[in-house]
């Protein structure tokens, strides 16, 4: 599966975050970009905003986030949403595993 320009800079933009230890106050113009409390669809959310990409635009970035997730609610948690939740209460969502695996994995996808 391809995935459009604008998904793999969010991943790739993620993936630095990452590395950079997941500052929790790194923003620009008052706004965060990405936050540990946050899953992949909310830092999206975050994401397309702080880039001024429009609300077309994230609606697409999202059916095509849930696309590659095949309408898994909770992709990266054994169950539903519990261990979500308490990650995201923890805000250790950028220390999953499976969430860390997939980002990685799909800044290097084929573009459109």
């Amino acid at each position: 599966m391809t995935q459009s320009p604008e998904l793999t800079a969010f991943y790739r933009a993620y993936a630095a975050w990452l590395d950079e230890g997941a500052p929790e106050n790194k923003s620009l113009a008052g706004k965060t970009m990405f936050s540990r409390r946050l899953g992949l669809c909310s830092n999206l959310i975050n994401y397309a905003e702080y880039h001024h990409l429009g609300e077309e635009r994230l609606e697409q970035l999202e059916d095509e986030l849930w696309a590659q997730f095949e309408g898994q609610a909770y992709p990266f948690n054994s169950n539903s949403g519990c261990c979500y939740g308490e990650e995201s209460v923890a805000r250790t969502m950028h220390l999953n595993l499976r969430r860390v695996a997939w980002v990685r994995a799909h800044c290097e996808e084929a573009q459109s």
